[in-house]
């Protein structure tokens, strides 16, 4: 799955583009892991320190 990902990444055009086999989208989708998680919830707390001009 994860060099299905990177060869996806590696698309520029769809012309062309073939698939052997049947894959879900829900394959490919990022699992929200626990550090993601965490980064999420710390973006969200900076983002009350943040000055707008």
């Amino acid at each position: 799955l994860s060099l299905m990902y990177v060869a996806l990444l590696r698309v520029k055009t769809i012309n062309g583009l073939m698939f052997k086999d049947v894959f879900s989208y829900q394959q490919l989708k990022q699992k929200r892991s626990k550090v993601l998680k965490m980064r999420e919830q710390d973006i969200k707390h900076k983002a009350r320190y943040y000055v707008i001009v």
